[in-house]
Formats: structure tokens, sequence, C-alpha cells
């Protein structure tokens, strides 16, 4: 991942089989809070994990039949982000 913010990495530093979980809550109005990575967190691309959702918030408020079928004004996403992930074997 490349943005104008950041300079591109060295995608072969990546261990294989990185994994980084980010978890948030987001609210009815878009906001994004309590964002925190589990799985490998000391991954090279955890930050940029993280920025692929805190760069690109708020996000759109939510239509008005979200919030009756959520039954509150948040609901925790969890993210799952794969890197040099090894091909599974034949079945």
């Amino acid at each position: 991942m490349e943005t104008s913010s950041s300079p591109a990495f060295d995608a072969t530093k990546i261990p294989h089989d990185t994994k980084v979980v980010v978890k948030f809550t987001l609210h009815q109005d878009g906001r994004v809070s309590d964002v925190v990575t589990s799985g490998d967190t000391n991954a090279l691309v955890a930050p940029l994990c993280i920025r692929a959702i805190t760069d690109h918030s708020p996000f759109s408020k939510w239509p008005s039949q979200m919030r009756p079928v959520v039954g509150r004004d948040h609901f925790e996403i969890y993210f799952h982000f794969g890197f040099n992930m090894t091909p599974p074997g034949p079945a």
C-alpha cells in the first residue's frame, strides 16, 4: 500500500503469512473510534492497516434503516489483513 503521505515499503521485508486484525468501533454518524490491532502487531504493515481505516474516516452516515437492525448507535468491526500469504495446498 502506498499513499501520498507515506513512502513505499519493501514488501519482501514482510514475513510470510503475516496477519493483522484491526478492530474499531463504527458510529452511526460515520465516526471511527477505539482502533486497535491484534495478530502480528509488530509487523511493518500494522500501522498501514490502521491508516487504511483512519485515513478514510469518517465514513458515510448510516441509512435510517440501519440503526433498528443494529440495535444501537455503534458496532464493532474486525477487519482482517493478510500479507505474503502461503496459498492453500490441494484439497
